[in-house]
């Protein structure tokens, strides 16, 4: 897997969460669930629409479910996006 590709999604995901969880980027603990961090089934919805705005792709609403931590959320994400340049 892409270890940068999976950075640039986490931060995306650190910048999205931030406001949410009232807690700066830094302090985000990416193995935390986003359940453990306060976030209930609106902020997920809401940051799977933010993620699909952010990455240009299309998101199931529920996807925080299935990867329910930053990490787990940033690893399926990092193999699924595909550059903007793949195929030119």
């Amino acid at each position: 897997m892409n270890e940068l590709a999976v950075a640039a999604v986490k931060q995306q995901l650190f910048r999205i969460l931030a406001p949410a969880v009232k807690i700066p980027v830094g302090s985000i603990d990416p193995h935390k669930t986003f359940v453990e961090m306060g976030l209930d089934s609106l902020d997920l919805v809401t940051m799977s629409g933010d993620l699909e705005e952010a990455l240009g792709i299309v998101l199931d609403p529920i996807i925080a479910y299935k990867y329910n931590t930053i990490e787990a959320l940033a690893c399926y994400l990092a193999s699924v996006k595909q550059p903007e340049d793949a195929g030119a």
